[in-house]
């Protein structure tokens, strides 16, 4: 499995790279982090599902870090 927010572009590219060079796919898959965020909310609404949106989505704070 791989994991990686949807607006990284160089981890999109460079994962199509990669899985043209594979056989099959069947032990290798992409999940952007917030289709699987998503997807643990769709079964359970547990606080830890909202620290992990705000821990690794929230960008906010890191574009805030990066204009100071």
């Amino acid at each position: 499995m791989f994991f990686y927010p949807k607006m990284n572009l160089h981890c999109r590219d460079a994962l199509a790279k990669y899985t043209a060079c594979l056989t099959n796919d069947h032990t290798f898959k992409i999940w952007t982090l917030e289709s699987f965020v998503d997807a643990i909310q769709s079964c359970s609404g547990g606080e830890y599902v909202t620290a992990i949106r705000d821990r690794h989505l929230d960008f906010e704070e890191v574009e805030e870090r990066i204009l100071m």
